[in-house]
């Protein structure tokens, strides 16, 4: 297990060394008389001061969802839009519509020392909720189509001075514009291949 803690905070993560693509694991653990929960997961306090925790619906499971949603949008190559959380760092603001239900799905009912989550479980999870939100927001290619055209009236039409990469051009279209290339790239991504 490595150790790495907040500076100057007294929560402690503690993360396995255990790739997530082996699956998500997170397991309890005491250390100096202290109840934690170590993961193999990136650290992520936004609800919790405790740290992560599963078992539950309270905010130490929140986090465990929210950083299980980020870690797979991250392997997925997702680029949109970031939300800012409490201890500063930033998450897409897709990992954070989808957490409450991977939370209800995979972390609330977890029992015993250990939660276990194939990896083929969590993609499969991803997929499907990626789609639904398209569902829910009925989102089509014409309206992804149609939205990328006007803005594209809008962005000035010489090259920048600088080299821009692919996400500065999608800040450039704006947040909604943004998230809904990032959603349509890495679905179609993904869809590819099972990874």
């Amino acid at each position: 297990m490595n150790i790495s803690t907040t500076t100057g905070e007294t929560v402690a993560f503690l993360v396995l060394s255990q790739p997530v693509t082996a699956g998500i694991v997170a397991r309890r653990v005491t250390i100096d008389g202290r109840p934690l929960v170590a993961a193999n997961l990136p650290p992520l306090r936004h609800q919790s001061a405790g740290g992560f925790d599963f078992g539950g619906s309270d905010g130490g499971s929140a986090d465990l969802a929210l950083a299980a949603v980020q870690t797979v949008l991250n392997r997925l190559d997702y680029m949109g839009p970031n939300r800012r959380l409490a201890d500063g760092s930033h998450v897409f603001a897709l990992a954070w519509r989808l957490h409450p239900n991977f939370c209800a799905e995979f972390v609330a009912s977890a029992t015993g020392d250990t939660l276990a989550i194939d990896w083929q479980k969590v993609m499969a999870w991803a997929r499907k909720a990626m789609l639904d939100f398209l569902w829910e927001e009925k989102i089509t290619l014409q309206k992804v189509l149609d939205r990328w055209h006007a803005v594209d009236k809008t962005l000035p039409t010489a090259p920048p001075r600088v080299p821009m990469d692919q996400r500065d051009i999608l800040r450039d279209l704006g947040a909604e514009a943004m998230e809904l290339c990032g959603l349509v790239a890495t679905l179609t991504h993904y869809l590819g291949h099972e990874g």
